[in-house]
């Protein structure tokens, strides 16, 4: 939104620069404490914020899933062929991603 003579309280948008009126603002609530940016950055704050809690419910997802499969004593006969192959795919990834980390941080 460009500046007008109509906005009561143009403020830049400390997230995108763009000018808005404060009074149509939002307070983030992740990116900037006590901090108020406008209504495009606040919608795309708020995808971010639905896609950190979706991450989150996932991985307790998963937690719960492992967890139940390490107590059990036959995890082979449990698993289908495909499940199986993901975990060690997904294994296999977490591998290369923790050596590219730790040979940025070595070398």
């Amino acid at each position: 939104m460009k500046y007008t003579e109509e906005m009561d309280m143009p403020t830049p948008c400390t997230h995108c620069g763009e000018i808005f009126d404060l009074n149509d603002g939002y307070g983030s609530d992740k990116w900037y404490k006590n901090i108020v940016i406008c209504e495009k950055c606040h919608e795309l704050e708020q995808e971010e914020i639905e896609e950190d809690e979706n991450r989150e419910e996932l991985n307790i997802e998963v937690s719960n899933a492992l967890f139940s499969l390490d107590e059990k004593e036959n995890i082979k006969d449990i698993l289908s062929k495909e499940n199986k192959e993901l975990i060690l795919k997904i294994a296999e990834n977490i591998k290369k991603e923790n050596n590219g980390v730790h040979g940025k941080q070595n070398g």
